[in-house]
C-alpha cells in the first residue's frame, strides 16, 4: 500500500486578479483515478501575501454532505497555510473508488485574499462552486459555458495498492477548460482502470514562447511561457513518465488580439526551436513527450469573413502542423474536429472560435486516446 495521486490540478498564480471574500464556503468535486481505503488532501498558499486559515474541511460521497467526515491537520480542525507553502491533511478513513466522485467542503469564517486558483469548465470529472457566506453551501451546477473555480485545493491522494503510470497534461486552455481532459479521463477508467493517474497543469492563455503581456490584467495571469514555467513547476507532486502538451495557438493569436502589447507573430523557425526546446526540457525529467498539433482558431469572437490577420495566423498554423506531423513525438487530432475543408465544425466550438464544446472535447479526446494509448502500454 502507498499514497498515490487520485486527482491533481495545479493551482495557478492569480495575484494579478486576486479577490477577497468576507467568508468562504466552497464545494469541490474531485473524481478519483484510483481506489483506496484512505485519502488526504493538499492545500496551497504559494502566491498569497498572508497566512490562509480554513476553519472546517469536510468530505463526503454526495453533494448533500450526508454522513460527512471531518478532515483535520495535526488532529486539529483548523488548517493554517503560511505564505509560500503547501499543507497536507491527516489521513482520513474513507473508501475511494476509481471513477467515483468525492465531495469536499472548505469553510473560512474570516475575510481573506485568495491568489491560488484553479478552474474547469467541463464539470463531469471535476467541479466546484464558491460562496461568500460560511454558513451557506453553494450548489454545484453542470453548466459548461461558465467556469467552475476553487481556491487552494490542489490534490487528493489515495492510500492504494495500485501502482499507476503518472501522465501529465499541460499547456494552454484546451487543457484547463477540461473538455478534452474529461474524455481522456473517462477512457482511462474504462480501458485502463487503476493503471493511470493524471496531473493537470495547463493554464488558460499560456504560451509556448513568450511570457505574459503586462498591459492587461487577465493576460498577466498567464504566468511565464511554458518554456519557462514547465521547468519551474516545483509543485508537481509526482514525476510523470509521459507528458501530453497542448500549446502554441496563443503565440499566434496574442500579437493580434492585444496590439497594444507591441508583439510580432513568431516566425515558423522560432516556433520550431521552441518545440524542440520544450521536448528537451521534458525529456530531461525522464518523461516521454507527446505534443498536439494546433487545431483551427480565429481571433476571439470574430464572425464573418476571415480578416487578413486571421489568414496570416492560419497560414503559420498550417505550416507548423506540417512540420509537427513529421515528428515522432506529435499526436495529430485536428481532423476529429474539422470538416473536409479543414475548418472547425460548428458543433465542436465553445462559441468563441478558440475553445471546444463538450462534444468537441469528446471527439478530440477520442482521437488523442487512439494514438496515446500505444505510448501508455
Amino acid at each position: 500500500m502507498q499514497w498515490q495521486s487520485g486527482y491533481y490540478q495545479l493551482t495557478h498564480d492569480l495575484r494579478a486578479m486576486s479577490f477577497q471574500y468576507p467568508e468562504l464556503n466552497q464545494v469541490i468535486k474531485f473524481t478519483s483515478f484510483l481506489s483506496g481505503s484512505k485519502l488526504r488532501l493538499t492545500f496551497t498558499n504559494f502566491y498569497g501575501s498572508q497566512t490562509l486559515k480554513f476553519d472546517q474541511i469536510l468530505i463526503a460521497d454526495n453533494d448533500n454532505f450526508d454522513h460527512a467526515v471531518q478532515v483535520t491537520i495535526n488532529h486539529q480542525s483548523e488548517l493554517m497555510i503560511p505564505v509560500g507553502q503547501a499543507k497536507v491533511t491527516d489521513p482520513v478513513d474513507f473508501t475511494v473508488q476509481a471513477g467515483r466522485a468525492v465531495y469536499i467542503m472548505v469553510i473560512a469564517n474570516q475575510a481573506q485574499t485568495y491568489c491560488d486558483f484553479a478552474v474547469t469548465y467541463d464539470p463531469t470529472w471535476v467541479n466546484a462552486s464558491m460562496g461568500r457566506h460560511a454558513n451557506h453551501q453553494p450548489p454545484l451546477n453542470d453548466r459548461w459555458q461558465h467556469g467552475h473555480g476553487w481556491v487552494s485545493l490542489s490534490m487528493m491522494e489515495v492510500w492504494t495498492q495500485a501502482q499507476p503510470k503518472v501522465v501529465e497534461f499541460t499547456g494552454d486552455s484546451l487543457v484547463e477548460t477540461g473538455m478534452v481532459a474529461a474524455e481522456l479521463f473517462k477512457k482511462t477508467i474504462v480501458e485502463n482502470p487503476e493503471q493511470i493517474t493524471w496531473l493537470v497543469t495547463g493554464i488558460s492563455g499560456n504560451r509556448l514562447l513568450t511570457d505574459a503581456p503586462q498591459n492587461k490584467n487577465p493576460e498577466r495571469t498567464y504566468g511565464l511561457s511554458l518554456l519557462h514555467r514547465y521547468g519551474q513547476l516545483g509543485h508537481r507532486p509526482y514525476e510523470p513518465s509521459l507528458t501530453l502538451v497542448s500549446i502554441g495557438a496563443n503565440d499566434l493569436l496574442v500579437p493580434f488580439d492585444n496590439p497594444l502589447g507591441m508583439e510580432q507573430i513568431p516566425s515558423l523557425d522560432r516556433l520550431k526551436i521552441g518545440y524542440r526546446a520544450l521536448e528537451s526540457i521534458i525529456e530531461s525529467r525522464q518523461s516521454e513527450v507527446k505534443i498536439l498539433t494546433l487545431p483551427p482558431v480565429r481571433l476571439p469572437r470574430k464572425t464573418g469573413p476571415w480578416t487578413t490577420d486571421e489568414i496570416q495566423i492560419d497560414r503559420v498554423r498550417k505550416s507548423l502542423n506540417v512540420w509537427l506531423r513529421s515528428s515522432s513525438w506529435v499526436i495529430d487530432a485536428c481532423g476529429s474536429i474539422t470538416d473536409e475543408k479543414g475548418n472547425r465544425k460548428p458543433a465542436v466550438d465553445f462559441g468563441d472560435n478558440l475553445h471546444l464544446s463538450p462534444y468537441g472535447g469528446q471527439l478530440m479526446g477520442q482521437a488523442i486516446w487512439l494514438q496515446l494509448k500505444l505510448a501508455l502500454q
